[in-house]
């Protein structure tokens, strides 16, 4: 059930949300309502479930005793007193509302932080004490850990008990903790009207709450593909197709399965420089404008839809190219913050204009000098915009980046532009190996992209599913003995989510074979070397699946995914970069450790990494993708293995920034 919070200074507009309740309880706050007693008492009886409350902080207590008194007489259902109230005063509320059979909540809040679990218990214990039919325990997160701890708080009482809380935590990162009350046992929550103002931070509306809780996308009939090729890389499709736009002639891009979203913004970025560009199925032709015809359509708008990387290689490019330009984006990537990017293009001397942090971005002006050094601890997709800009510039220049976040995505990078025939061959000697070692890279002016062939590999992120899927299955009741078979996958790939498989190496024996492994060439400056180990993956049975224990900072979106594998594996799992999910499509670190809350997981946070104590019983849920794509497919993997009930998905459209095919190739219809 949800509760209405009603905070109008008027009988009518109090009257009005009631109307429009729906058979909701509505919770009528007094001390910000101010009604006379005749107005109250006409409003409360207008409605069959009115929780009335005051928050008694500089009211005079003798004024909100009558209120009290006037909402009991007149119908109220429930009466809300704090327990900090004075205890005399609480007293006669409480048996003056069980003397008219109205339901009490002692409510306890705490608007600095969350106390430990402890202290929680002992606040709801008090609660009931005091006289309490439920009890309301409410605090303010600060960080996603504070509803971690009000999970807690549920799971540590027995279960009639919590069907006697109501306990969430404010802010925005309690936001989630409302939903998760309800989950967890609660008998109601706390919204705010449809189109109304909310009565405390991170209040949801009505209409939001019920989407996500009644109006889910059912997740049955999910099953893992007993085959299947994941589409090709769209990182590097993305990396490629700007790359093919800088030079100068024709190239030809092959690709596996349909174009996602962010690859087909990066085909539209091209066409509007003036790149003439042909799709067919499973190849496109580009013929490019070259480094001088991209210089020429500064100033320009960028338009990158949804794409981050599109965005940041942009801004790297123009800022090295000069000459000025505006990135503009829509959907979840419209509200996500460039200010980390934006601090590094000052620190160049680049001019910027920006939405409070966010797209629309206009930068003018070029850099200058020779030598220049980036943090980039926060991301390597600016970082990546400048490499690629590099030659673009009008003199050599060497860039240095320093604490390089997710480096695997910057050797990506560099692979593309040598394809496309930038020598950086004097700065490569200096790249460091070690995670947070700077990196150099010096590339003289005048050199030029030149136009290519190049196949893109299969994406392992998609795998990472798929092989998240075929493990968990592996190690269940029903095991498959000839195995799941993923195909086309190069094995010494720059793709930093690679490290799934990695995980699934370390941790279980016999568990993955490799099979049908081919390699491809490539040719350059008359050098021939191997470009791809191309394999299948076959996943066998296996008596027990492992533990996750590994750093995925240069991996980031591998994390949803290992912690799913990490759910129904025997033990505790370990994986650190949480730090790294703020940013993404959605804030996911926040995301992640809620819909993990969702499905029972019990997890916990220690530093920068996500604790996950696997094998114990999972539960089906109303689950949140946060319109991220990464969350909705995570998601969809650990809701095929739900022993009892369905879970749902808010949405699923959002699947297609990345792989549009996912929800048929795992059969749902």
């Amino acid at each position: 059930m949800y509760c209405i919070s009603i905070a109008e200074p008027s009988a009518e507009r109090c009257m009005a949300i009631m109307a429009s309740a729906q058979g909701q309880m509505v919770e009528l706050r007094g001390d910000l309502c101010g009604l006379c007693p005749e107005e109250l008492a006409r409003v409360v009886a207008s409605h069959p479930a009115v929780l009335y409350t005051c928050h008694l902080e500089a009211l005079d207590l003798a004024w909100a005793e009558e209120q009290y008194r006037v909402a009991i007489a007149a119908g109220a259902r429930w009466v809300d007193v704090e327990i900090s109230a004075p205890t005399e005063l609480r007293h006669r509320i409480v048996a003056m509302a069980h003397s008219a059979g109205a339901k009490v909540v002692v409510s306890y809040h705490n608007y600095t932080h969350t106390p430990e679990v402890a202290e929680l218990v002992a606040v709801a214990e008090e609660c009931w004490a005091a006289g309490a039919d439920i009890a309301k325990v409410v605090t303010t997160a600060t960080d996603v850990k504070d509803i971690i701890s009000i999970s807690k708080l549920y799971r540590t009482l027995p279960a009639d008990k919590r069907a006697q809380l109501v306990a969430f935590a404010m802010g925005s990162e309690g936001a989630s903790s409302r939903r998760l009350s309800l989950i967890e046992g609660a008998p109601f929550t706390f919204v705010a009207p449809n189109g109304g103002t909310p009565t405390a931070p991170g209040q949801p509306t009505l209409a939001e709450l019920r989407a996500t809780m009644e109006h889910g996308h059912r997740l049955e009939g999910l099953a893992t593909p007993l085959r299947a090729t994941p589409p090709s890389s769209k990182s590097y499709f993305q990396r490629a197709v700007v790359a093919a736009t800088l030079a100068e002639g024709v190239s030809h891009l092959t690709y596996g399965g349909e174009l996602c979203d962010d690859s087909r913004a990066a085909i539209e970025w091209a066409r509007t420089l003036g790149a003439e560009v042909e799709v067919a199925e499973e190849s496109i032709t580009i013929s490019g404008i070259g480094s001088e015809g991209f210089v020429q359509q500064l100033p320009h708008t960028f338009d990158v839809s949804e794409s981050g990387l599109l965005a940041r290689l942009t801004l790297g490019i123009v800022a090295m190219a000069g000459g000025g330009a505006t990135v503009v984006g829509r959907g979840t990537l419209a509200s996500r913050s460039f200010e980390r990017d934006i601090e590094v293009l000052r620190s160049l001397g680049i001019e910027v204009e920006s939405n409070e942090g966010r797209l629309p971005i206009t930068i003018g002006g070029q850099i200058e000098g020779q030598s220049i050094e980036i943090d980039s601890s926060h991301s390597s997709q600016l970082a990546s915009g400048l490499l690629m800009g590099l030659p673009l510039a009008n003199r050599r220049v060497a860039l240095t980046i320093n604490n390089p976040a997710s480096r695997p995505y910057l050797d990506m990078t560099l692979d593309v532009m040598l394809l496309f025939g930038i020598d950086y061959g004097a700065g490569y000697g200096s790249l460091g190996d070690s995670v947070g070692e700077p990196l150099t890279v010096s590339i003289g002016g005048g050199e030029a992209y030149r136009a290519g062939d190049l196949g893109i590999e299969a994406d392992w992120s998609s795998a990472g599913y798929l092989l998240a899927a075929a493990a968990i299955a592996q190690s269940g009741p029903a095991v498959r003995p000839e195995g799941y078979t993923i195909g086309g996958l190069n094995f010494y790939s720059h793709q930093a989510d690679r490290l799934i498989m990695s995980q699934l190496l370390i941790g279980n024996d016999n568990l993955i074979e490799f099979a049908n492994s081919r390699t491809t060439e490539r040719t350059f400056d008359g050098y021939t070397e191997p470009v791809q180990d191309v394999c299948d993956i076959v996943v066998h049975p296996t008596q027990r699946l492992g533990t996750i224990y590994c750093s995925a900072r240069n991996a980031p979106d591998a994390i949803p995914t290992l912690a799913v594998i990490a759910l129904f594996a025997e033990g505790q799992s370990y994986i650190k970069g949480l730090d790294r999910l703020t940013n993404k499509e959605s804030n996911r670190r926040s995301a992640l450790v809620a819909e993990l809350l969702a499905l029972g997981a019990d997890i916990d946070i220690e530093g920068d990494a996500l604790v996950v104590n696997g094998g114990r019983p999972l539960r089906s849920a109303p689950l949140c993708t946060y319109g991220d794509h990464r969350m909705a497919m995570a998601l969809a993997v650990a809701a095929m293995f739900i022993g009892e009930g369905s879970c749902t998905l808010d949405q699923t459209e959002c699947v297609a920034k990345s792989w549009p095919a996912f929800w048929q190739l795992f059969g749902l219809e």
